[in-house]
């Protein structure tokens, strides 16, 4: 690490400008210390049962080094890059601690073809390959920098780690993008670039029709203006990860800040306020758990009717190629517009609500969605229709499986399909283990939510979570979350899966019972000051499940 640190400096921060001077850094690299690593490497050697793991690799590090480990480095602080962006090529350096310079050069003597003193501090050094060559310098406080560039090396921070602004405390590894630092001039290049590239692609395609292409275009252009907008308003955007060993888990994040005041601020700003009505359809005992809420500013619906008109345009067209019969086409059409009235009025509402749950267990499987639309009374008409379609042409089956309004709760009409397991259904046994002798489906409508529930119990699990949901209120909910139980996948899979996949989901599945619940992969995005963080956690049992997993490939 510290060999491809200091000779592959001109890989990780290039410098063909010249100093940055007075100028703040376009992006920021954090690298733990070496004590904070090795405790890492202890920590995920004691959870997965590999107590040596840091003796080993410690063993292979001094093997390298012909015992003299990490001499010359400080092991308690961090290592980072800055790059800067004054000209029109960017510039920086690499920082490392050190606690002593000559033996630091000892240490890596062996790679080295030769090292001159320049002056002030500064020495040029050769490795042995091919255009190895780099300038360190050193710096105040015991810091080392190195660049490619002997002019990147001119005017240095006294303490590099408040470039990192704290990131060496967040994360073990982080890379920063700080968008507001970058030189209008690159802006403008970059806008012109993708403004130019955007042209390219909105030329009219071989075969493309007339709904296909205003669809297209209306969406490119959107996507152009939102890209534009964040080249002009976004603040920083921050890759970080890290193991938390109080915790128990490792986490990747990916977060986004806007400049305060603008437009982009004020639209993150919404994340904050973000509640669900669907709360009760999470269910403790789902696998998987999902969540999305929100409101968004459409900035105006003439676009948007144009879309949702190109695209009913396309939908009818079809419709009259593949449909026979002029009453059946018509009626397709009907329940099509409804839907697509439906779902264009949620869109122009600016308001996302929604929750899904997945039972998977060998006593039963349910489905539960629950989400808001913008006109249940016409979904409801709609669908009405759509059954009435479907009647005329099998009457018997719709009158044997359908019960309308087969019941209420809350204001929520209920509607319940009971489709027989058919007899040559493959592995009858475990899909009736399952779902029952019958698949239950319901559908829910009330005047502002959508539901569906499918699998065993199917009516009473959809009616207590939309009492629940009833009871709880709106709930302050994150912007998007879901999350996964590995425990009970393997479980289910153990039990019910394929016979080749059984011996693995139970050699898994009791690895992660060993876990305490700790056992879930999960994506969270929440709140923060002007912007949005996206967060992805693996659990303790996860982070001994992959390297199980691996052996028993």
């Amino acid at each position: 690490m510290l060999v491809a640190l200091l000779l592959g400096a001109w890989g990780v921060a290039p410098a063909w400008a010249a100093s940055p001077g007075d100028s703040k850094p376009v992006a920021v690299v954090s690298l733990f210390g070496y004590d904070e690593m090795a405790a890492d490497v202890r920590f995920l050697g004691e959870l997965t049962g590999e107590v040596d793991l840091l003796g080993r690799s410690e063993a292979i590090l001094n093997f390298l080094t012909q015992g003299k480990g990490l001499a010359g480095l400080d092991k308690t602080r961090p290592s980072g890059a800055a790059v800067y962006a004054d000209g029109d090529r960017p510039t920086g350096y690499v920082f490392l601690p050190i606690t002593d310079l000559d033996a630091l050069h000892d240490l890596l003597k062996p790679f080295l073809a030769g090292v001159t003193d320049v002056g002030d501090r500064v020495y040029k050094v050769e490795g042995k390959g091919p255009g190895q060559t780099i300038f360190v310098k050193e710096g105040e406080g015991g810091w080392l920098f190195a660049s490619d560039k002997l002019e990147a090396l001119g005017d240095l921070p006294e303490d590099p780690r408040k470039l990192l602004a704290g990131l060496d405390q967040q994360y073990d590894v982080a890379v920063r993008l700080n968008v507001s630092n970058v030189p209008e001039a690159h802006r403008q290049k970059l806008i012109a670039r993708l403004e130019e590239d955007t042209q390219k692609q909105l030329q009219r395609r071989p075969g493309e029709g007339d709904e296909e292409y205003t669809v297209r275009k209306i969406v490119t252009e959107h996507l152009l203006r939102a890209i534009l907008s964040g080249v002009h308003e976004l603040e920083q955007i921050t890759l970080g990860w890290s193991l938390d060993r109080k915790a128990e888990l490792a986490c990747v994040e990916l977060s986004a800040t806007a400049v305060e005041g603008t437009g982009a601020a004020r639209e993150l700003a919404r994340l904050g306020q973000t509640k669900t009505k669907f709360g009760g359809l999470r269910l403790s005992d789902a696998v998987l758990t999902g969540n999305w809420a929100g409101t968004y500013y459409l900035g105006g619906t003439a676009d948007l009717a144009t879309v949702f008109d190109a695209v009913r345009s396309k939908a009818f067209d079809e419709i009259d190629e593949k449909v026979d019969g002029k009453q059946r086409a018509a009626a397709a059409k009907d329940v099509v517009g409804g839907l697509m009235d439906v779902a264009r009025g949620t869109v122009e509402s600016g308001k996302i609500d929604g929750v899904v749950s997945v039972v998977l267990n060998p006593e039963g499987a349910t489905l539960l969605v629950g989400k808001y639309v913008a006109d249940g009374d016409k979904m409801e008409e709609t669908l009405g229709r759509l059954v009435e379609a479907v009647r005329d042409e099998h009457p018997g089956f719709v009158d044997r499986v359908l019960t309308p309004f087969a019941d209420e709760c809350e204001g929520v009409h209920l509607h319940f399909v009971s489709i027989p397991v058919p007899p040559q259904t493959p592995d009858r046994d475990k899909v009736v283990q399952l779902v029952g002798e019958n698949l239950e489906i319901v559908v829910g409508i009330g005047r502002e939510s959508f539901y569906l529930s499918m699998g065993k119990d199917a009516m009473k699990t959809l009616k207590e979570a939309i009492e629940k949901s009833a009871a709880d209120g709106d709930q302050a909910t994150a912007p998007m979350e879901v999350t996964v139980s590995l425990e009970r996948l393997a479980k289910f899979v153990a039990n019910m899966g394929p016979d080749r996949e059984r011996p693995k989901a139970e050699k898994a599945a009791e690895i992660l019972q060993q876990a305490d619940g700790k056992d879930h992969v999960r994506l969270v995005a929440s709140p923060i000051e002007r912007g949005v963080k996206y967060r992805l956690e693996l659990e303790k049992g996860v982070l001994k499940l992959i390297p199980a997993m691996q052996k028993m490939r």
